[in-house]
């Protein structure tokens, strides 16, 4: 019996922002084989395409993390600052 591949959750997240009318860029960085997310926050940043839509951080992750990355978000400074903006977090 094959092994079943892990769904790759940020391609499926890049995909669904573009089809919300958004430009998407990666903003995790590889360093020696560890990821890293911008502002300790983000895997992808997103903007829309047209409008007055928010600016948009979105932290890919499947439903195990979730907790501790919550948590994490809410000790993170420039998170606090970026949602005071009116931009958002998923």
């Amino acid at each position: 019996m094959q092994k079943r591949r892990p769904a790759n959750l940020k391609a499926k997240s890049r995909q669904l922002w573009i089809e919300r009318g958004y430009h998407v860029a990666n903003c995790e960085t590889n360093n020696g084989g560890f990821k890293r997310d911008l502002f300790g926050i983000a895997d992808l940043f997103c903007f829309p395409r047209e409008g007055d839509g928010p600016t948009v951080f979105v932290q890919v992750l499947d439903a195990t993390h979730r907790a501790v990355h919550l948590k994490l978000l809410e000790e993170n400074l420039v998170a606090k600052d970026w949602l005071r903006r009116g931009d958002r977090i998923v």
